[in-house]
């Protein structure tokens, strides 16, 4: 049986996040690299545990925040962050509206190489709370863990 070391986790300090990606990542940039991060927003500065480094980009989740953005909010429901669904809920619903709305414009012009006059604005959901939806189901024998009994 091999007993390989397991290296410790990288962090990187005081990360400012950008903007908003698919998938409600933030994204940044760390010496010219692409760095996807999970649950934080655009103007937030945070350390950053590294989960998936690649040559072109890395993902990483916050560890703490050092700063949080003047666009975070509290989410409204107890369960945001646990149970994968809403992936945006601390970022105002007009915010979100905005993200959104560029990430389909990026994905036209920047990857699809198709170019809009104007890209028509969202129409908002009213109310802009408990409209979703789609519901995801996951079975195991085993119960699910929330993130403070995974560390």
């Amino acid at each position: 049986m091999s007993h390989r070391k397991r290296r410790p986790p990288v962090i990187l300090p005081q990360i400012t996040a950008q903007t908003m990606v698919a998938e409600g990542k933030a994204m940044a940039f760390v010496d010219g690299k692409v760095l996807f991060i999970e649950g934080v927003v655009p103007g937030d500065v945070v350390d950053v545990r590294i989960t998936k480094n690649k040559p072109d980009y890395a993902i990483g989740e916050a560890v703490s925040i050092i700063t949080p953005s003047k666009e975070r909010q509290n989410p409204f429901c107890a369960h945001f962050g646990s149970c994968g669904g809403c992936k945006w809920q601390h970022i105002s619903y007009e915010q979100q509206l905005q993200y959104k709305s560029q990430i389909v414009a990026d994905a036209f012009k920047r990857t699809g190489k198709i170019h809009f006059p104007e890209i028509q604005p969202i129409i908002p959901a009213h109310p802009d709370t408990y409209y979703r939806n789609k519901l995801d189901f996951s079975f195991s024998t085993r119960r699910w863990l929330i993130q403070s009994e995974m560390d």
